[in-house]
């Protein structure tokens, strides 16, 4: 008797671990199919300057992207340096993912009624810096973008990472047509 029960749980144990929680392949988020903008400078560096939310809001570390690393992406993908001397800085001076609780239906009406249960806020902000070979500031842009989505209460974890991604995404094109429009108005 004791065989069948260490058997049973042995099979039990094991379908259990089988039971892996489906997993979802979302693209890379780059800017490669976008015409890169040629910045007169010999090389570029990327700065972090964003800090983390206060009250332990923050959520970047639970999207498939952060904004931090779509900016990152975005510097990289775009930004062409095509000078003989200098450097040209992009600093991400925020890049942030905001989880707020909603208040929901109690009661009766409550159980019958299927609420809005988060917002996620979404924040980038972004400076172009460009120096000549002796330092000197030849000018700068920048550009910031904000967006921001509620989710029902029964989300599924996987639809979540999807409009995250695509909240991220939307964002960054945001930040994109700005920078882009402000990048060209400057003579560097």
């Amino acid at each position: 008797m004791k065989k069948w029960i260490f058997a049973f749980a042995g099979v039990f144990l094991i379908s259990a671990c089988t039971n892996t929680p489906p997993v979802q392949n979302l693209p890379e988020m780059t800017f490669k199919h976008l015409a890169p903008i040629p910045v007169q400078a010999a090389k570029l560096d990327v700065v972090n300057k964003s800090v983390t939310s206060v009250e332990g809001k923050e959520i970047s570390h639970r999207l498939p992207t952060s904004p931090k690393q779509a900016m990152t992406q975005w510097a990289y993908d775009r930004l062409q340096p095509n000078g003989s001397g200098g450097r040209a800085v992009f600093t991400i001076l925020e890049a942030s993912a905001v989880e707020n609780k909603l208040e929901k239906q109690t009661g009766l009406k409550g159980v019958f009624t299927t609420d809005q249960s988060e917002r996620y806020d979404l924040t980038v902000d972004g400076r172009l810096d460009v120096y000549d070979a002796q330092g000197k500031n030849k000018g700068f842009a920048t550009a910031k973008a904000h967006r921001y989505m509620t989710v029902s209460e029964d989300t599924s974890l996987l639809e979540l990472e999807k409009k995250w991604y695509e909240l991220l995404e939307k964002l960054m094109a945001d930040f994109n047509q700005v920078m882009t429009e402000n990048i060209r108005t400057q003579s560097f």
